[in-house]
């Protein structure tokens, strides 16, 4: 059953955080599947995989506030790797994994190889790639610890 668990948590982490930059016509962005779905059922996840309450939910709230944090094109480096630091961060509240210390790591050089102007990079690591490694990678930091 952990495996499951495992699987959903990274799986969802990567879809709905890139879900949640894109805009539908009409309709306009859907930050809050990235900012407040996903935290949300990270923590009922890990509740299931037998968290204890209060940690899974310390937990998703920090994911709910560095999900709010911006890291765009504007944004100093200095400001992004906080940002990045924040997501590692907010898995500790559950336990210590090195994934805590990988996350920003991962975060960052994505970033930058979206930025790199090489066409093979402009190809291989379009912005949705890009959003869909920050979730996973978040994900992951969970799911190690479950």
């Amino acid at each position: 059953m952990k495996e499951w668990l495992m699987i959903a948590i990274m799986g969802l982490g990567g879809i709905l955080f890139a879900a949640g930059g894109t805009d539908i016509p009409g309709i306009g962005g859907q930050k809050w599947l990235r900012r407040f779905l996903l935290p949300a059922l990270w923590c009922w996840l890990m509740i299931l995989g037998g968290v204890v309450v209060w940690k899974a939910a310390m937990c998703s709230i920090l994911f709910m506030v560095v999900f709010h944090l911006g890291y765009g094109d504007r944004t100093s480096w200095a400001k992004k790797a906080m940002v990045f630091v924040g997501y590692g961060a907010c898995s500790l509240v559950i336990g210590f994994s090195i994934w805590a210390t990988i996350v920003p790591v991962v975060c960052l050089l994505a970033f930058f190889l979206s930025n790199v102007s090489s066409a093979l990079f402009k190809k291989a690591f379009v912005w949705k790639v890009c959003e869909f490694i920050f979730g996973a990678v978040c994900g992951i930091s969970i799911a190690v610890l479950i």
